[in-house]
């Protein structure tokens, strides 16, 4: 805005406007004039960051102004550029009574409330936005937030896919997709919005963050690493890009290096308790007991969890210097297990939460039936879904029909591994008059595995998570199913 120049006859505020109104000038073209400077001087101050003399400029246009709409706007900008969002709030109501179609303005609103915690205000809000703009792209974005952070994961798919069609090129939106869709499983589709995330914004090192956990889901350890070492050219104390980077050399069996990257993820990040919990598992795997201990205490010093208290019981060395020893760690276990026992614990998933098996009581020489028996006890009481029956068991089976047996181990997928040096006779000689054969498996199976197979035979691929495998292994309705490898990991011991 211009400011208006006196013409010849005006001579002052209480004179009739020149512009022919028949008002005073003061009521008039003079209020526009004092009107349009104190936008101006309100927009100079945003431009230099000088909230307070924005806020003082912008209140004096809308003394001037009550109902301006872009005065209103400008009081919002400025409010939550101060994060004063309760004002915002006030004014943007204010905005939204003088421009009731303004789909933007709803984005706003809904923006604030979930400021404010007002979740089912924001939800409202932006479903008014779409309603009036089924194009708003940002509206089906925040929407998508909301519902995938109470769980409602179809609806906040649905809503991420909308915001798409709107604006394909929208890299929040790939990367949250991406996140959801890598949290059901469905890796494949993870990946490729995670690389368009990438692509669309490269400087986000969370994304390549998620994109590897995808890749190691699939057992891609190697394009994992070339991953996480882009994050860490990006952002070198990345902690947990160090801890991934680890995780992913040792699926490629490089063990010092994986350690390595492990420390270094706690030396940047102390309260890394993944970190902990990883070399802590890494060491009882090699054996080494006391030192895997020590690293889930000091997990269970900063989160303290019932998992972390079965955990460390459970840590066995793999070779005792004597028999003494072997008696040490006997009493010390059967007096924990004790202990526990009598405790109120709870476990949600515990291949995740506890991730160990007490497969090194074999390495003892001892008859283990009791302890397996009280270690099993403590397992189904801490988390009774473990005791979990398919309901075709609970049914005769009905005569002349082929037995079907599942042979099921996570081993399957390595080659020339003990598991499978010993089971390849049985499987490749079962039966097959009198047996449908098949074969489960979390990983794809190695060649060493498909050689055992037979015309009819089957492979059934099993999810990693506990639930999914259970309720995927009882659909099948198996007659006998062959754990072929029971104790040895925690994937078959706790199915």
């Amino acid at each position: 805005m211009t400011k208006p120049q006196l013409q010849p006859g005006a001579s002052g505020h209480n004179d009739v406007c020149p512009c022919g109104s028949q008002k005073k000038y003061e009521k008039c073209c003079g209020k526009a004039a004092k009107f349009s400077a104190a936008m101006q001087a309100a927009l100079q101050a945003c431009e230099a960051e000088n909230w307070q003399q924005a806020q003082t400029s912008c209140e004096q246009a809308l003394r001037l102004e009550p109902n301006h709409a872009d005065a209103l706007q400008l009081r919002v900008t400025i409010a939550l550029q101060r994060r004063d969002h309760k004002t915002a709030l006030t004014y943007l109501r204010r905005a939204i009574q003088q421009s009731p179609q303004s789909s933007t303005l709803y984005n706003i609103l809904g923006t604030i409330q979930l400021e404010l915690q007002r979740i089912n205000e924001a939800e409202q809000s932006y479903k008014t936005a779409i309603q009036l703009d089924s194009d708003n792209a940002k509206a089906h974005h925040k929407l998508g937030d909301i519902w995938h952070s109470q769980g409602k994961l179809a609806e906040a798919q649905q809503a991420y896919r909308e915001a798409l069609r709107c604006q394909p090129n929208f890299p929040e939106v790939h990367n949250n997709l991406g996140q959801l869709l890598l949290s059901v499983h469905q890796y494949d589709q993870a990946i490729v919005h995670l690389v368009r995330a990438i692509e669309l914004r490269p400087e986000q090192h969370k994304t390549y963050h998620l994109l590897a956990l995808a890749l190691q889901e699939q057992g891609r350890y190697q394009q994992a690493q070339a991953v996480l070492e882009q994050v860490i050219r990006l952002k070198p104390d990345y902690a947990e890009a160090w801890h991934e980077l680890g995780v992913s050399l040792l699926g490629q069996r490089r063990l010092s290096e994986g350690i390595a990257a492990l420390e270094k993820s706690v030396q940047l990040d102390p309260k890394l308790v993944q970190g902990y919990l990883n070399l802590g598992g890494l060491h009882y795997e090699h054996g080494l007991a006391d030192i895997a201990r020590e690293y889930f205490r000091r997990a269970q010093a900063i989160l303290p969890s019932d998992a972390l208290h079965i955990k460390t019981a459970l840590c066995l060395p793999a070779v005792y210097e004597s028999a003494a020893q072997v008696q040490a760690e006997r009493e010390r276990l059967t007096a924990e297990l004790k202990h526990l026992a009598n405790k109120k614990l709870r476990l949600t998933d515990p291949l995740n939460e506890v991730a160990l098996t007490p497969f090194y009581l074999a390495y003892q020489g001892e008859n283990e039936v009791e302890m397996l028996s009280r270690i099993g006890d403590l397992f189904l009481k801490t988390c009774p879904t473990l005791g979990q029956v398919a309901p075709h068991c609970l049914t005769p089976k009905r005569g002349g029909e082929p037995l079907k047996i599942g042979f099921l181990s996570s081993s399957f997928a390595r080659e020339n591994h003990i598991v499978n040096r010993v089971m390849s006779g049985v499987i490749a000689n079962w039966p097959r008059d009198r047996f449908q054969v098949t074969l489960l498996h979390p990983n794809a199976p190695c060649n060493e595995i498909r050689l055992m197979l037979r015309d009819g035979d089957r492979l059934l691929h099993v999810p990693n998570a506990l639930e999914a495998a259970r309720q995927q292994i009882a659909a099948a309705q198996f007659d006998i199913l062959f754990y072929c490898d029971l104790g040895m990991e925690p994937w078959t011991y706790f199915l």
